[in-house]
């Protein structure tokens, strides 16, 4: 069987998990403030993606305990399963039918999308990791922010010998690379949008 390789904001789901997530765990007046910190002290750098994701998450999660973040993931899958597109589930569950692995390839935190992947049957998850010491978050990205041509290095590196045929199913820019990794038949762009 293949493997079908699954961007996940904007692609499964409507939106951004991030914004969703945080929203939810320190309400909407706080998110903006780090997201308007983050992007004034990193908006114009040549590396401002990767910045000023790592100053908002921070500003938000240093100093505090993994366990504390996976707690608040844990209650945060039923939020996801809403924002769910329409026909996404079904054609997750048509990959796992036919026996192809399943791989979520996102720019989002893995802390959030691992009890979502647990509960819908995807056993790989390759995202942005955040570092932590002695189980005390850190605040910044371990690592290179999962986006663009990372996630093409850390699909190879999950995968080195891709299983045929690969599936991909992306919505932006950040997923152009994955998408080079399957035959333009196999590419789906946008695809649960009505």
């Amino acid at each position: 069987m293949g493997i079908a390789l699954f961007d996940f904001d904007g692609t499964l789901i409507e939106g951004d998990s991030c914004f969703l997530f945080h929203r939810k765990v320190f309400g909407l007046p706080k998110v903006l403030s780090a997201a308007l910190k983050a992007s004034i002290l990193h908006g114009l750098s040549q590396d401002r993606r990767h910045r000023m994701k790592q100053a908002f998450l921070s500003d938000l999660w240093a100093g505090v305990s993994r366990d504390e973040l996976r707690t608040h993931c844990e209650d945060f899958v039923s939020d996801l399963d809403r924002a769910m597109r329409p026909g996404a589930q079904d054609r997750l569950s048509w990959h796992l039918g036919r026996g192809d692995q399943v791989a979520l390839v996102s720019a989002s935190v893995s802390d959030w999308l691992e009890p979502w992947c647990r509960s819908h049957g995807v056993e790989s998850l390759i995202a942005t990791e955040l570092e932590d010491i002695g189980g005390v978050l850190t605040g910044r990205i371990k690592g290179r922010n999962c986006r663009g041509p990372e996630k093409v290095r850390r699909i190879k590196r999950a995968f080195p010998s891709l299983p045929e045929p690969v599936f991909v199913y992306g919505d932006s820019e950040g997923d152009r690379e994955m998408f080079t990794l399957a035959e333009r038949s196999r590419r789906f762009y946008r695809p649960f949008r009505r």
